[in-house]
């Protein structure tokens, strides 16, 4: 359970995938996990590894140099502890709109618990940044001031764009109902980043338990009792308060939303019950 990533290429000639390399931490120790999460754009590859110092939780980054990936930096933060899972959810960013251009990685913490008052596993997420001057280096640390025990669990964290991040938290309860989960937006308006938006799902909603972006629009999922992906729009700088709904072609698909993608207006969902995927089509009065 060290863990490794995998990386391959595609050729158009031959149309087949082939090993073109294999990673693993340079200080990689049994039980890390290392792969369980990861996050590939341009040059850079994000590997979280939350088993690492007894489920700690580490951030790795590689850097494609000449063709070859090489590690750059392991990340922990300063204040972690035991049982944090940090790294669990991991996004990168590279700024290209500033002089020098601004890297940042996002990782979540999902068992990090709240000194006072004390609510244990209540989540939390890291900004790192980086660039010519600074290397990687902490940004931010963003806890909620207040909160449920257990809701940090399977949170997940986005980048929209340099001043925009998503988070959700499948596991956030409204009593007497369960598992409603819920959505955040924060935004970098100055020098840091504020929460600045709520929205909440209904009765075993699952909301945030997936999260994937593409442009404006905003698909937030989850396992839900009723299977559905909600599709936002985010052309007010906030996330509309009406959405559009992909649901699925069989109705019993309760695993639907668990896992997808999104690129451009095309969505692709994976069904884990029925172990079959569906093509969406996004368009201005729904999908198709």
């Amino acid at each position: 359970n060290q863990g490794a990533v995998y990386l391959y290429s595609y050729s158009t000639s031959s149309k087949t995938w082939s090993q073109t390399q294999k990673l693993v931490a340079a200080d990689g120790q049994t039980n890390d996990n290392f792969g369980k999460s990861v996050i590939l754009k341009g040059d850079y590859l994000i590997v979280g590894a939350t088993g690492c110092n007894s489920n700690t939780g580490a951030v790795y980054v590689f850097k494609r140099i000449s063709g070859v990936w090489t590690q750059e930096a392991k990340i922990i933060p300063s204040d972690a502890s035991t049982g944090d899972l940090f790294g669990s959810s991991i996004d990168f960013l590279l700024n290209t709109a500033v002089t020098p251009n601004v890297s940042m990685v996002i990782a979540s913490s999902p068992g990090d618990d709240l000194v006072s008052p004390s609510v244990s596993a209540i989540g939390s997420f890291y900004v790192y940044a980086y660039n010519s001057t600074t290397f990687w280096t902490l940004f931010q640390k963003i806890m909620e001031s207040g909160g449920q025990a257990g809701e940090g669990s399977s949170m997940v964290v986005r980048f929209k764009d340099a001043t925009t991040i998503i988070t959700g938290k499948r596991e956030f309860d409204i009593s007497p109902n369960i598992q409603n989960g819920k959505l955040q937006m924060y935004r970098n308006t100055s020098t840091s980043f504020a929460l600045v938006q709520t929205i909440n799902g209904s009765h075993l909603n699952y909301l945030g338990g997936n999260i994937e972006i593409s442009g404006n629009l905003i698909l937030a999922g989850g396992q839900s009792d009723e299977p559905r992906i909600y599709v936002y729009n985010t052309t007010t700088n906030l996330l509309s308060t009406s959405y559009n709904l992909i649901v699925p072609t069989l109705t019993n698909g309760v695993y639907f939303g668990a896992t997808f993608a999104i690129d451009d207006d095309k969505v692709l969902v994976l069904d884990t019950y029925y172990k079959f995927g569906e093509f969406f089509k996004i368009t201005t009065t729904g999908t198709s």
